[in-house]
């Protein structure tokens, strides 16, 4: 199945962010050598859970968003418009990437589709392990109608969180292919799309997002089954998760 294998924060000051990210969670940023600003994160290598992503100067229009791998461009941006989506940037080549568009599903929320000329940069020889993007979360005003959606434009397997809040848990695939998976929750007014961080000591990690000039804004706390959680935000103000995972 088509899977989440890139993400992508908007800033307004790329090299403070670029700070952030670094001090905060050790990745591994440069400055893309293409035609538009970008910086390409390095979040781990190929053979760890999670995916890499980029930061990109922010405009008006979009929010973080993430990308989603496919093996033919043209028969995802079909489905996507049958399942009630839009196309917003027909499909281009990168040159030394792959062939991407630019969609947007039924709520608004704006996602990429990439036919990746190769493997989509998977590995970037980094050794070992290192906080990594492992979750993503989709808002929707009709959850059962965005579940419908990405159940009929990629093949997600989507079902019902029997937990302590309304979720709708995403599968995209199987864990050995690159990619992860999400979930989809009811919209607030104060996030859009986000991403969820694994870590091994979250008090550790929420003390280097304070120092690097993030925000708490949901302290830790337990999710049954799942782990300890808290929200964050960057300094441009995008929303991200912290998760450190129960033991598998």
């Amino acid at each position: 199945m088509p899977r989440v294998v890139h993400f992508e924060i908007p800033t307004e000051n790329p090299e403070k962010t670029v700070a952030f990210y670094e001090k905060a969670f050790g990745w591994q940023i440069k400055k893309w050598e293409g035609p538009q600003d970008y910086w390409l994160v390095c979040t781990g290598s190929g053979d760890e859970m999670g995916i890499n992503g980029a930061i990109m100067r922010k405009t008006d229009a979009y929010g973080v968003r993430n990308t989603i791998g496919v093996e033919d461009l043209d028969e995802a941006l079909r489905k996507v418009e049958e399942g009630g989506g839009k196309i917003i940037l027909p499909a281009s080549p990168i040159e030394g990437v792959g062939d991407w568009a630019l969609c947007e599903d039924p709520d608004g929320n704006f996602f990429g589709l990439i036919k990746p000329h190769d493997c989509g940069g998977r590995a970037c020889g980094r050794e070992g392990k290192t906080p990594r993007v492992v979750h993503f979360e989709i808002p929707s005003a009709n959850p059962e109608q965005a579940a419908d959606f990405y159940r009929k434009a990629f093949g997600w397997e989507i079902t019902k969180w029997e937990g302590q809040m309304e979720y709708w848990l995403v599968r995209t695939g199987p864990k050995e292919e690159m990619g992860i998976d999400g979930g989809i929750m009811r919209k607030s007014d104060n996030y859009g799309v986000r991403n969820t961080i694994a870590v091994d000591d979250i008090d550790e990690a929420l003390r280097k997002v304070e120092q690097a000039g993030g925000k708490i804004v949901m302290p830790r706390s337990t999710v049954e089954g799942v782990g300890e959680l808290s929200l964050c935000e960057d300094p441009d103000g995008n929303a991200l998760g912290i998760i450190q995972p129960l033991p598998m």
